[in-house]
């Protein structure tokens, strides 16, 4: 589905778009009869950007049926499923990997996504792409469709997926030069900061923490491989690096998935029956969180939502506390880490989120870079797994075998302090310049 519109003024010439998260012309998210019965309306704050800046809208992309955050994959009743441009038996990733994938393709320059879980830095991984995902009330956001309109105890993002860091900081500059918050409420007013993003105020010797294992789920060995290298590039950069420990990601996820479904599920069970459909499978795991649970009461929101500022209060003490672990004396001024716990994996197997849905529950902002592509080698040797700690660390570790995931690309994120986008992309920008002069 392609739809091309003029604008006067172009910064970026041609990009693609996720669907279904927009009210433009009609969508194929979601439903097959909303696919049919669903005229959009080209007005939504992301969309005044555009007619401003933008000279074409290339196409939109398949996602998940469903509202995105339902899956880390990709597979809707209109067209059916769409697999890694690098291994069709692998998954792009979801909910934004039509986005991934067509990129991957060179089908489009650019791409934009939602994140609330992951979509925007999963795609981007399984892919091997960059992928954005900022904090909330930073990006333009309304004027989006979805279910569960109105619900705020968990906030999805607008990021960008491209081919270079360059790009993601180019979409940035663009959306928030126009002032997207004279027309969206929710929206800070903070103009985007292009100095910063290129590095002035960046330390010379940066404070980088490395997350290894969130401790419920270890990754795979070439995630553990890819971040011992990023780890010895940047020590012989004169970099200073340190572990950060896992900060209760189990109890994290287990409070999102509530977050996610504060009405038990019953929206989307709602929408499924009222288009005679039945859940992708990947639907289907996320909405059994809920099996069998009532919705919340207001009382009972009002308590997740203080365990979700404990949490968040917690894990910005622990980030200051890196201070008295560092040379400099500084807290960090990332942590480098995971985007999941495998590369690419088979279709219909995702189980663990906590490498990227975490950081969506603390509202830190992270970016996904890549790194390489596997190549399953007979004679290649691999460390054996640690010990599975629980059921869901057991079925993971059992997917590992290298002829799965040839040709896989291999991805990392950075993670930084909440609303400081520039930074982030100021420190990606010398971690890779790092590797690039320092790799062995």
């Amino acid at each position: 589905m392609c739809f091309l519109f003029s604008a006067r003024t172009s910064y970026l010439s041609l990009f693609s778009i996720k669907d279904g998260h927009t009210k433009l012309l009609r969508t194929v998210m979601h439903w097959w009869w909303k696919f049919y019965a669903t005229p959009g309306q080209f007005y939504t704050s992301k969309h005044r950007v555009r007619r401003l800046y933008l000279s074409v809208i290339l196409c939109t992309s398949s996602c998940i049926r469903l509202l995105g955050f339902q899956s880390l994959e990709t597979d809707n009743n209109v067209f059916g499923r769409t697999v890694n441009p690098f291994n069709r038996n692998l998954t792009p990733g979801g909910s934004s990997g039509g986005e991934g994938a067509l990129i991957a393709c060179h089908g489009s320059p650019m791409g934009v996504g939602t994140d609330i879980g992951g979509s925007v830095r999963i795609p981007a991984a399984h892919c091997g792409l960059y992928g954005l995902k900022g904090s909330v009330a930073r990006l333009p956001h309304s004027g989006l469709l979805g279910s569960h309109d109105g619900m705020d105890a968990i906030v999805g993002c607008v990021g960008p997926l491209a081919t270079s860091a360059r790009d993601l900081e180019l979409f940035c500059r663009v959306m928030l030069d126009a002032k997207p918050w004279l027309n969206e409420p929710p929206l800070l007013e903070m103009p985007w900061k292009r100095a910063v993003a290129n590095g002035e105020g960046l330390p010379e010797k940066l404070a980088i923490a490395i997350l290894y294992d969130d401790g419920v789920v270890a990754p795979h060995p070439p995630i553990t491989q890819a971040l011992n290298q990023y780890k010895d590039t940047l020590v012989r950069a004169g970099h200073d690096v340190i572990e950060w420990h896992a900060v209760d990601h189990q109890n994290g996820w287990d409070l999102i998935a509530k977050l996610y479904l504060l009405d038990g599920g019953a929206e989307y069970r709602e929408t499924i029956r009222a288009g005679g459909e039945r859940e992708v499978p990947q639907t289907e795991w996320i909405l059994k969180h809920a099996q069998g649970r009532e919705p919340y009461t207001p009382a009972n929101i009002f308590k997740l939502n203080l365990e979700r500022e404990a949490l968040r209060s917690k894990a910005l003490a622990h980030w200051n506390a890196t201070h008295t672990r560092t040379v400099s004396g500084r807290p960090v001024d990332a942590i480098l880490c995971p985007v999941a716990p495998t590369l690419a994996p088979p279709h219909d197997t995702t189980r663990w989120w906590g490498y990227s849905s975490h950081w969506n529950l603390l509202d830190l902002p992270g970016v996904v870079f890549p790194v390489g592509r596997f190549t399953a080698t007979p004679s290649a040797t691999y460390p054996p797994l640690p010990s599975s700690r629980n059921d869901v660390e057991n079925f993971i570790h059992g997917q590992w075998n290298p002829a799965t995931y040839d040709n896989a690309p291999i991805s990392l994120q950075l993670v930084g302090r909440r609303h400081n986008e520039e930074k982030l992309l100021a420190v990606l920008n010398a971690v890779e310049k790092s590797f690039r002069e320092n790799a062995l």
